[in-house]
């Protein structure tokens, strides 16, 4: 075998897999092609050389100078062996803080390796069917103990102090890596408040334009006839409208909101785990809301200066310059006029900004395609929410927008079922406005649903990673789709910071582990999950009018002051809710069991993939039939399959849709973000130390609790580990009397004139029929004809038949040869001449009864053929060849 093909079969042999494990063949293995130590050069000293166990094998190898090589040997790809002193890495680099790369040879491919811990390094190497993970343990007592994990910035220095078990010490906080703040996220710029705007009075241009300031105002009149108008209230004293004289809608500093509304994303409705895909029923999956972005601009010292960045994305300010000198006045009222800032630098929105004043009569902000208003304004609300007319209109178990969530700890189905803290602050009485029928507080928003239906994993659930996938869609895509399960993009601004450590496994991962177990417990080898859900509405976060709570802010302060964000993370958790979907929600199970899956696998003679497609398909049909005889209650027993399901908010009734909304609503889907998210200048305008440093740190102090506390979920199903055991073969039945299969048929007709004659053709039908075997039995009517020639052999037809019972002109007699032997076969032929003028209607018959089919037989393929002459004398000669043939 070629070295190629090995590496090839290798590969394939990974990629099949879910993850590279050792194996026990039973032949002889090829000493895999893989250089030795001495044969790769030796590079400089790193921090991560020493002795470290691949926990996917259980071997060790052994990290020297930018290559590793293996101390123990194994089988690789079930035919390779790899013996010690071999090298499996080499090239290694470092390319960030705790952040190396390099050539994993058996695996054929780019190896990322990131430092979570100075015990272990988590690996990942890309490949055609997803990424293949493993985890490097250091081996106690080898190599450097020190490894510095992600880096943190300065204003905290690194002190000798360890830090205690999963804990976020200062002992464990690497150098700091840039020489000032400024170098890291940029100038600070604080200001004294997130300034929302104010409305542009309709005076506005006239004021501006006044010559002075004590003559008298314009009355009102049309555009197009210049009528005037009757004298009507002025607007500047709304209490909302600042007075003409107050030039604040001429500022730009403060938040602004991109116009477009918040709406369910169904970019995020991948449904194939589910067989929903394509489908509205992938929105029962997920509460995943798209996210309008925000600016928040600190004034410069001009308004020919601004300095942007994203109220929630980023950690640096981008400095954008005009050279135009236009003022904001020069904009109030004068549509299509412009003033137009360029980027001094990098910006995440593109190096032109836009402002200008629209039809609309609002001042607008311009990023290309991109449009940012002012946020509304919040009017004060003249009803309290004490008072009667509102409370009915008041919203169910609100607290679960306020508070924050574990990954880790949250339970994905009982999201009631949560000890952290609120992170919003609660509002006053008098700060709600009626939104859809309901009471919304300031700084949220409700978006109607109505979706309602059920969704069954197409897949039985029976390893750890499988639980995962199936239960922690409810807290929504965005709590794992950044690096680390809590970091979000904004740290690609800072230089290192953006590799971190993969833990999106974190997310459920006590429920899931919690699931599993019982799931041992019970002897259970495998799941079937379904989710009957029924959307009401759902509440999303308004970025540019949050209020975060007095006991948040305090945490912050703290721990901007003491470094204290492990207390932050246990108080509040990892995240917050962007977006909380309420309803009801019932969670349906299947418990299969080691004795229900080798019962089907008997079914299946093995198959296991057919067995677990059978239980899958039964337990769908029991919970269907459930919903169909109605089911009450918050969770019970559902089919007549062993299901059981449990269920929030909701009236506790079924029908055939599902689970019944009913009343009374519970959270039952999330959109989790990221918590250092908060932690935005809109937030904290004039702490710039909070959203650069004390929010970078955060997220890398979550990220670090995550891969401290959670450990990679298995991929190994306990369902595979179901033995089948074939039943021994049925003794062979005592041969008996063969069964032969004969074709009677006639394969040619054939026409000779004797003289000169008129015939030109003849024509007729035959008919062959049986008697005498078992069954009797005759052939469909077939029509024979053919020309007729003078000389020589005359003109012949030849006929081909098809291998048909009911092919026309063919017979078929099966039996043994005892049987066979008593067939009789007759040939009735009905035919005429064909000339100038036609001859009279004929009838010939012949019976044939001592061919070899009823004599001796005849081999397999092997036949005989009978000439039968039908014509009169001195009339042209026409034949017929009889045929029996052996076809078994």
């Amino acid at each position: 075998m070629k070295r190629t093909g090995l590496l090839a079969l290798a590969a394939t042999t990974l990629v099949a897999g879910p993850m590279l494990a050792p194996a026990q063949p039973v032949h002889a293995q090829i000493p895999a092609f893989l250089p030795s130590k001495d044969s790769v050069p030796a590079g400089d000293p790193m921090d991560i050389d020493g002795d470290w166990r691949v926990d996917t094998i259980g071997k060790v190898i052994r990290i020297d100078r930018g290559r590793a090589y293996a101390v123990d040997g194994w089988i690789h790809a079930l035919v390779l062996s790899v013996r010690p002193n071999m090298v499996t890495i080499r090239n290694i680099q470092r390319v960030s803080d705790g952040v190396y790369v390099g050539d994993d040879l058996p695996l054929m491919g780019r190896v990322t390796m990131r430092v979570v811990s100075p015990d272990r390094i988590e690996a990942s190497v890309p490949g055609l069917f997803g990424a293949t993970r493993y985890n490097l343990i250091r081996v106690t007592g080898a190599g450097n103990p020190k490894v510095d994990g992600p880096p943190m910035f300065v204003g905290t220095p690194r002190t000798d102090s360890p830090s205690q078990a999963g804990n976020i010490g200062q002992g464990d906080l690497p150098q700091p890596a840039f020489a000032s703040l400024s170098q890291a996220f940029g100038e600070p710029r604080p200001v004294t408040e997130t300034f929302q705007g104010c409305a542009i009075p309709k005076s506005a241009r006239r004021n501006l334009l006044a010559k002075a300031p004590d003559e008298e105002p314009q009355e009102p009149r049309d555009r197009m006839t210049n009528r005037q108008f009757a004298p009507v209230a002025d607007d500047s004293n709304d209490k909302t409208t600042p007075d003409a004289g107050d030039l604040c809608w001429t500022r730009l500093d403060g938040v602004w909101v991109e116009n477009r509304d918040a709406v369910f994303d169904t970019a995020r409705n991948d449904g194939r785990q589910w067989d929903v895909q394509n489908s509205p029923l992938a929105g029962l999956l997920h509460g995943n809301y798209t996210t309008p972005e925000t600016l928040f601009i600190a004034p410069g010292d001009s308004e020919n200066e601004l300095w942007v960045m994203s109220g929630t994305n980023e950690l640096r300010f981008t400095r954008f310059l005009s050279e135009d000198h236009k003022t904001i006045a020069d904009l109030i009222g004068q549509t299509g006029v412009s003033k137009i800032y360029r980027a001094e630098g990098r910006s995440v929105f593109g190096g032109e900004l836009t402002i200008d004043y629209t039809a609309g009569d609002q001042l607008r902000i311009r990023f290309g395609r991109r449009h940012f208003l002012r946020p509304p304004t919040a009017k004060d609300n003249d009803l309290s929410m004490d008072d009667v007319f509102v409370i009915q209109y008041q919203t169910d178990n609100f607290a679960a927008n306020l508070k924050g969530y574990n990954v880790l700890t949250q339970d994905p189905f009982l999201l009631m079922n949560n000890d952290m803290g609120e992170i919003f602050a609660r509002r006053d009485r008098d700060e709600y406005r009626i939104q859809e029928k309901y009471a919304v507080p300031f700084g949220f928003s409700l978006k109607n649903e109505l979706l309602q239906g059920n969704v069954f994993r197409s897949t039985i659930v029976s390893s750890e990673r499988e639980m995962q996938e199936a239960t922690s869609s409810s807290f929504g895509v965005n709590a794992t789709i950044s690096a680390s399960g809590a970091v979000n993009s904004f740290l690609a601004f800072v230089p290192g910071t953006g590799q971190i450590a993969d833990t999106g496994y974190s997310v459920g991962y006590s429920s899931t582990r919690s699931a599993m177990q019982t799931m041992r417990q019970n002897q259970s080898v495998a799941q079937v999950v379904g989710y009957s859900r029924a959307k009401s509405y759902a509440i999303l976060v308004d970025h540019a009018q949050t209020r975060l709570s007095a006991d948040f802010l305090t945490a912050v302060g703290d721990a901007q002051i003491e470094g204290g964000y492990r207390e932050l993370i246990d108080r509040f958790g990892t995240h917050y809710a962007y977006a909380v979907t309420y309803g009801a929600s019932a969670k349906m199970t299947r418990d299969i069991t080691n004795e229900a899956f080798s019962e089907t696998l008997s079914e299946t003679e093995g198959d296991r993939l057919e067995g677990e497609a059978r239980l899958l398909g039964s337990s769908i049909g029991g919970f269907t039939e459930g919903m169909r005889t109605g089911v009450n209650g918050s969770g019970r027993s559902i089919g007549n399959e062993g299901g059981r399901f449990v269920a929030v908010g909701g009236n506790g009734s079924w029908d055939s849709s599902g689970y019944s909304r009913g009343d009374r609503v519970a959270p039952i889907l999330l959109d989790l973000r990221p918590l250092d998210e908060l932690l935005n200048p809109i937030n904290f305008p004039d702490q710039p130390d909070v959203y650069t440093r004390v929010r970078a740190e955060l997220g890398q102090a979550i990220n670090r609790y995550l891969a401290s506390q959670a450990r990679p979920l298995s991929n190994d199903r306990l369902i595979s580990r179901v033995t089948y055991t074939a039943p021994p073969p049925e003794p062979e039945p005592e041969p008996g009397p063969q069964i032969e299969e004969w074709h009677v048929y006639v394969p040619q007709i054939n026409c000779r004139k004797v003289g000169v004659g008129t015939t030109n053709e003849v024509v007729g039908t035959i008919r062959i029929t049986s008697a005498g075997g078992t069954p009797n039995g005759f052939a469909q009517s077939k029509e024979l004809r053919t020309d007729c020639e003078r000389g020589g052999n005359g003109a012949k037809k030849n006929y081909s038949y098809r291998a048909s019972d009911n092919e026309p002109g063919l017979m078929i007699l099966r039996g043994t040869r005892d049987q066979i032997r008593r067939y009789q076969l007759k040939f009735n032929f009905s035919w005429k001449y064909r000339g100038v003028t036609n001859g009279k209607n004929r009838t010939s018959s012949r019976t044939l009864a001592s061919t070899p089919m009823q004599g001796g037989g005849l081999e397999i393929d092997k036949s005989h053929t009978t000439t039968w002459t039908v014509s009169p004398k001195r009339r042209p000669e026409v034949k017929l060849k009889l045929r029996v043939k052996r076809i078994k």
